[in-house]
């Protein structure tokens, strides 16, 4: 549960709305809760322009109102319990979900810093939860990769991402000099498929890859 401990998600809120969103997160009866220490009433301009620094796909000029005229931030994480990666992952997606439909206006996996519009969480999510009923975890797991890892971080030296920890795996470092930044999305997105369905050790053989702690 180490990658689950530190998963974070921020919700923005409209004016005095803390309380009204709190309750709401209780009534879903989610594995998630509020972090107390960690939610105020009051707009924070610096936070709002980190959704709009991460934002992935499109943005209307009603959501920038929105985010810009915050007036609640909230951050939310799992409970201490025993489900797999995937399964919350999944319970966090369809909490993004309810929330987006009952009072936040903005959602952020913190750690990886991935934002998308209210639209394109419920569509996440939707796609998640029918995925679920239909007991395809291949595909689970695709989904829900694109909404917790952002990949292709340039570093000094490797192409990096942030967020499969968030998923039980670790997170892949490929040195600049061995790939092209045109396939680098396709090979992490493949290395990290073959982690979930193979194992580490498989892959540290098939690849000559080293593993760190």
């Amino acid at each position: 549960m180490q990658g689950l401990s530190h998963l974070q998600i921020c919700f923005l809120g409209p004016e005095n709305s803390l309380s009204f969103l709190q309750k709401n997160l209780e009534s879903m009866g989610s594995m998630f809760e509020i972090l107390g220490d960690q939610c105020w009433e009051g707009k924070d301009d610096q936070l709002a322009d980190s959704f709009f620094k991460n934002w992935r796909g499109d943005i209307s000029e009603e959501e920038v109102e929105k985010i810009e005229n915050h007036g609640t931030i909230l951050y939310v994480t799992p409970k201490e319990c025993s489900a797999p990666y995937l399964d919350i992952a999944v319970e966090a997606l369809q909490m993004i979900q309810f929330m987006l439909g009952n009072g936040a206006i903005a959602a952020k996996i913190c750690g990886s810093d991935m934002v998308y519009n209210v639209e394109s969480w419920q569509k996440i999510a939707q796609e998640a939860t029918e995925l679920v009923e239909r007991g395809d975890r291949h595909q689970l797991f695709h989904v829900c990769s694109s909404a917790f890892v952002r990949r292709g971080i340039e570093s000094d030296y490797c192409y990096e991402t942030t967020g499969y920890h968030f998923l039980g795996l670790p997170e892949i470092y490929i040195p600049m000099e061995t790939i092209d930044a045109l396939e680098i999305l396709a090979q992490t997105e493949q290395l990290a498929e073959e982690i979930w369905e193979r194992g580490i050790d498989t892959i540290q053989e098939t690849y000559n890859a080293e593993w760190s702690e």
